[in-house]
């Protein structure tokens, strides 16, 4: 779990060198919730853009894509819906690679979120996808308003 002083931290000190041309937020949807097979690796299917500078998200692969070479600021959150789970895993890939892991392993948290940032430095037309996994034994769901992803391109560093 992050603490919101963490992602206000992170998030202040990275939007003073914010690229507006590359910044994007994107959630699932405005209300409900989705269902995520057990132990299966599940691509977040991010449909709703809330921005999208540049258009650099794309709802139908669920993708951001670089539109130029630089480093990228990400955050990521995705929100259980009333289960608990031995293992909630977010996984961030680059392109076909994943880069990073966010995970709880807390069994007893039923709406608990997982989730981070993480800046990466990408080429031009990297892509950047998220994949949720779960294993508390059959499907269980994400809360679709409260599940995100956003970022921005960072300049000057």
């Amino acid at each position: 779990t992050i603490a919101n002083a963490d992602i206000n931290s992170s998030a202040a000190i990275a939007a003073s060198k914010v690229n507006g041309e590359a910044a994007f937020s994107v959630k699932l949807a405005s209300s409900g919730s989705l269902g995520i097979a057990n132990a299966t690796a599940t691509t977040v299917p991010f449909a709703v853009e809330e921005f999208d500078s540049g258009g650099v998200f794309n709802t139908s692969t669920y993708k951001f894509t670089a539109p130029s070479a630089g480093k990228y600021y990400f955050y990521f959150v995705v929100r259980k819906m009333n289960f608990t789970s031995a293992r909630f895993v977010l996984d961030i890939y680059k392109n076909t690679t994943a880069v990073t892991t966010f995970e709880t392993g807390d069994g007893s948290s039923v709406y608990g979120t997982v989730g981070g940032s993480i800046i990466l430095d990408l080429a031009q037309n990297d892509t950047i996808h998220a994949e949720v996994y779960q294993n508390q034994g059959n499907t269980q769901s994400i809360d679709k308003p409260n599940t995100r992803f956003s970022g921005f391109k960072l300049i000057g560093v």
